[in-house]
């Protein structure tokens, strides 16, 4: 009895001790998780606040720089400007104006300063060796005159151009650092908290709390900052500020035109000060419930109470951190409404009063043709889009309204923040059509995946029964010739069956790029010519087919024989759009595609074979010009269409490194532009025309046979030998080896294995062909397969020396590619 009860009590003992352990890990986690969210809301808020701040000064110097611009020599015109900027600023000792020399020539101060010289200051130099465009901010230091004299100050400064360009002076003001330090002492924390300002370059702009000795201090050769330049616009390091050896929890972001980086950190001791007080509870509980279980199953009673009680205050605890983090995250959003990249303002007539140059480039109109106009003339679209409606409301309700729209007229989708105003209303517009792009790529990139694992699936068992469907009903037809017709007719049936299976599954690999493909260097303009005897005799007499054939052509790198397909498919749809005759034209030429037109129109750049197969026939609307690359998707009617056929060519175009895209308007006919990737180099194309088709043709030398599936072989070694072969078929590799061994030892070779690529009993085919290169280096090896495996097709693309019979295969394809690998 005292064993089972130490037992027992061991038993509770651990298990109390990993529930604890595991509780105070998740608990850790969470917490630490929350002060790193809390972090980020902070960093959030400084970096808003610092935008909004530079901002605001910007715009000052601008104004200033523009006065300096014309009447630099015009004392009190300096004088009024750079006086109505500090009025107007509630964070500056003052606004000034230096000239070319570093001299002082106006000062918000006084209308009368006494001279000075900052000629040696960074704020001033860097202008003058033009070393910065835009506003530069310097970094902290103690003022020297005026009021900022024995103050730190921020210095930001602005080039003022001479009449021909050159450099005629400066526009700067002294930003107290005290107006900085009152933001982020009230923002911060903990008593170990820190948060402030860099540089990109690494120098302390500002900190929290306030240290003279850090001030201005390089921090850009630490490992640290490295890691900050390489990790994006905002995140988490281990400590930023690199200040004593306790570890610190940190994150950043980047404002200012990433020329900034906002800051904050906590030591890791006080954020989880808290947590080892809920630790040392919880061990204390824990040990207090072994006790009183050692005492009496009424105490065992009561450590589960108390276990429940715990259990309850461990999610209260955590629900009202995670309500805390919630309430700061939302207060933090309501007083720093984020700012888009592009801003422009309304007043309360709707006329543009103010666009920056982010909105100019989204807009795609300069501001000087839309400043005093209003919005509803200059974009008369927006009166039927929700736009309108956003901007009525907010105007209406005096509330700030969001949202997504797409705007056709520049074909952008756009995220809307509006914020009206007593003056009329600001709104903040950001571009995001490319992700909107991406996200459509994704679904496409996602969808042919599936359809890509499914038809691989099924391809190689269903290739399989192919190829001895088709190959046993040509043997079956060869002795029904003297069978009555309706007996021929039925086997006719099924041997068109079998073909149309044979198409597409063919089509669904095409376009699932799963088909192996064999590129050769190939003469286009050779192929065309080619593929029009075909086009003639399948289109019919009363469609004209034109060749614009391109000159210089470059030779594309590309499978001749599945290209011919892809026109052959465009073709047929061509001739399926003029039902009443009309007219075809297949156009070659070189293309290069420029970076920027690839982006535009979803495309890669670079230089390219380029097929255009146009019709002259009914044309289609947007929509279904939209869905035409989809499998399955057809317009034709029911039993007249696979909708497999413009599927098949895109995958085609795809998988070869190339692309297509179709041109379509209801009543103007169609064009579908095939662009292949061009061959690098000069080299003459490997492929220029096909040869007439040889007879078939048998021989009698010795294939060896390796083939798992008993119908296959059966039909592959009742073809070879009808064509004069001698053949030994196996079931396995292993067989095979070892009667190839058998034959190397007594002088008795094989011509040829054929050998299925996928086999059953441990050893593929690919594994057979290199044992027996290995064996007899002399014999032809040929590959059979139903579906493009990886252990001879990669990329796509059959491998460099491969030969591959494609299942399903009739007699004829038999004899022809083994006589072809044979005579090679």
């Amino acid at each position: 009895m005292k064993k089972v009860f130490l037992l027992a009590n061991v038993l509770v003992a651990l298990v109390l001790c990993i529930i604890i352990t595991r509780s105070a890990l998740v608990d850790r986690a969470q917490v630490i998780e929350a002060a790193y969210n809390e972090l980020e809301n902070v960093t959030a808020a400084l970096a808003e606040h610092t935008q909004q701040t530079l901002m605001a000064l910007d715009l000052g110097l601008v104004a200033v720089a523009l006065v300096g611009q014309d009447s630099l020599n015009d004392p009190d015109a300096l004088n009024r400007v750079v006086s109505n900027r500090q009025a107007a600023s509630v964070n500056t000792y003052a606004f000034y104006v230096l000239d070319r020399n570093g001299r002082s020539l106006s000062t918000s101060r006084t209308t009368d300063p006494e001279p000075f010289d900052l000629s040696r200051y960074r704020e001033f130099t860097v202008h003058q060796e033009n070393a910065h465009d835009g506003m530069y901010i310097a970094v902290p230091r103690l003022g020297v005159v005026g009021l900022a004299e024995g103050q730190w100050v921020i210095n930001v400064s602005r080039r003022i151009p001479a009449a021909d360009g050159s450099f005629a002076g400066v526009a700067a003001a002294s930003m107290s650092m005290d107006y900085l330090s009152d933001f982020y002492d009230a923002l911060r924390a903990g008593d170990q908290s820190a948060l402030g300002l860099l540089s990109a370059e690494g120098a302390v702009i500002a900190r929290s709390p306030f240290d003279p000795a850090l001030v201005g201090v390089d921090f850009s050769q630490t490992s640290l900052f490295r890691q900050v330049l390489g990790s994006g616009t905002e995140g988490r390091v281990t400590d930023i500020a690199l200040q004593g050896e306790v570890p610190r929890l940190s994150a950043y972001r980047y404002t200012w035109d990433n020329q900034l980086i906002a800051y904050a950190n906590i030591t890791e001791a006080e954020v989880l000060a808290e947590w080892r007080g809920r630790l040392l509870s919880k061990m204390s509980i824990g040990l207090l419930m072994m006790l009183t279980f050692a005492g009496s199953s009424v105490a065992t009673i009561v450590l589960a109470q108390r276990q429940q009680q715990f259990a309850e205050q461990t999610l209260r605890t955590k629900q009202q951190a995670q309500a805390d983090v919630n309430a700061a995250k939302a207060e933090i959003e309501t007083i720093f409404n984020a700012i888009s990249d592009a801003v422009f303002s309304l007043d309360s007539e709707w006329q543009f009063d103010f666009l920056n140059a982010e909105a100019e480039r989204v807009l795609e109109r300069p501001a000087g043709e839309l400043l005093g106009k209003r919005i509803w003339e200059e974009f008369p679209e927006l009166e039927e889009t929700g736009f309108a409606r956003l901007y009525k409301e907010a105007r209406t309700t005096g509330g700030s309204v969001a949202m997504e729209q797409y705007y056709r007229p520049l074909n952008k989708w756009f995220v809307i923040k509006a914020y009206p105003h007593d003056k009329g209303m600001t709104v903040y517009l950001q571009d995001f059509t490319r992700q909107k792009e991406m996200e459509e790529r994704l679904r496409q990139a996602q969808k042919m995946d599936a359809l890509g694992q499914l038809t691989g699936g099924i391809a190689h068992d269903f290739n399989n029964l192919l190829t001895v469907i088709l190959g046993n009903i040509d043997m079956l037809a060869e002795h029904l010739q003297k069978a009555p017709e309706g007996i021929r007719g039925q086997a006719d049936v099924i041997r068109i069956a079998g073909e149309r299976a044979a198409e597409l599954t063919h089509r669904l690999l095409a376009f699932a790029r799963r088909q192996p493909l064999n590129p050769q260097q190939t003469d286009i303009n050779a192929l065309v010519l080619e593929a029009k005897q075909l086009l003639e005799r399948t289109v019919g007499a009363d469609i004209n087919i034109e060749l614009v054939c391109g000159q210089d052509l470059w030779p594309a790198i590309v499978d001749p024989h599945e290209l011919q397909n892809a026109i052959l498919n465009l073709a047929l749809n061509a001739r399926d759009a003029m039902p009443y005759g009309g007219k075809l034209t297949i156009e070659t030429g070189n293309s290069s595609i420029a970076p920027e037109y690839a982006d535009l129109h979803g495309m890669s750049a670079g230089n390219f074979v380029m097929i255009a197969v146009s019709d002259s026939g009914c044309g289609m609307p947007p929509d279904i010009v939209a869905q035409a690359f989809d499998p399955f998707f057809t317009t034709k009617e029911e039993g007249k269409g696979s909708g497999l056929g413009l599927a098949m060519v895109y995958g085609f175009a795809r998988q070869s490194g190339g692309q297509v895209k179709i041109y379509s308007e209801s009543g103007q006919g169609t064009t579908v532009r095939l662009y292949l990737p061009r061959v690098s180099g000069n080299a003459e194309p490997e492929y220029r025309a096909t040869a007439k088709t040889p007879d078939m043709t048998g021989g009698d030398e010795h294939i060896l046979l390796v083939e798992d599936d008993e119908l296959v072989r059966r039909y592959a070694v009742t073809s070879l030998r009808q064509l004069g072969y001698q053949v030994s078929d196996f079931g396995d590799g292993a067989q095979a080896l070892d009667a190839l061994r058998e034959a190397a030892n007594t002088g008795a070779g094989f011509a040829l294995l054929l050998t299925d690529v996928v086999l059953a009993g441990g050893i593929s085919g690919k594994e057979v062909a290199t044992e027996a290169a290995r064996i007899d280096p002399g014999m032809k090896i040929l590959y059979m397969s139903g579906y493009a495996e990886n252990a001879i097709v990669h990329h796509g693309r059959l491998d460099p020396g491969v030969n591959l019979l494609s299942k399903p295969f009739r007699t004829s394809d038999l004899a022809r590619k083994v006589r072809e690998m044979l005579d090679s």
